[in-house]
């Protein structure tokens, strides 16, 4: 996809104020891939993303994915118990948010009924939590994000979605491309809609 279409745009907000190419966005999902590496996640492993829409949120997605590891969002209007209780269940270790979240965020790291113990910042900077560049800067020599994203499986989680209960039901990777293909098939808004964007400002360039 990357060699083929690498000038062409692979997501854009729909005002058009934000574009990244195919290149642009699969070297973003990498630096985002390393990082996570370097803080220890892998393959399996949990990644929670408190965040509002904004690149970071599709990025810190892709590159969680890329390592085989299970990136999924917290709603931007869950409360802190709502959050601690899904940060909990689906035992996330790693917490990526912006600064209207961070002092909910800090509160329940610091409750210890959860395994969160980093926090990343996309904005700004805070003691308490590593910047989205401290992030990138984690990254290990010599990792090579084409080899775990190659060690992934179809039936391995992809994400993991909280019904109302605040439970977690995981969405494996033959899930999300089943949905993909039935959108290819019927409506090209479906086909465009970044499933792991859930808000509705980002979309993923349609790459027909």
């Amino acid at each position: 996809m990357v060699a083929e279409r690498g000038p062409q745009v692979a997501l854009r907000s729909d005002d058009g104020s934000f574009v990244l190419t195919w290149s642009e966005y699969a070297a973003h999902a990498n630096a985002a891939a390393a990082g996570l590496a370097g803080l220890g996640v892998g393959r399996g492993d949990t990644v929670a993303c408190w965040l509002v829409d904004r690149p970071e949120l599709d990025l810190a997605h892709a590159g969680a994915l890329r390592l085989g590891a299970v990136p999924f969002s917290l709603h931007p209007t869950l409360t802190r118990e709502q959050t601690a209780h899904a940060i909990a269940d689906a035992a996330a270790r790693v917490l990526i948010t912006e600064p209207v979240f961070l002092g909910a965020a800090l509160v329940v790291r610091g409750a210890g009924r959860t395994p969160l113990r980093i926090i990343v910042l996309v904005e700004g900077a805070d003691a308490c939590a590593l910047t989205w560049a401290e992030l990138l800067d984690c990254a290990p020599a010599g990792l090579d994000p084409d080899l775990a994203a190659r060690a992934v499986q179809p039936d391995d989680a992809a994400t993991l979605i909280h019904g109302a209960d605040g439970n977690a039901v995981a969405i494996t990777h033959r899930q999300i491309l089943g949905l993909i293909a039935r959108g290819d098939e019927g409506d090209p808004m479906i086909r465009n809609q970044s499933l792991l964007g859930p808000y509705g400002r980002w979309r993923v360039a349609d790459p027909v």
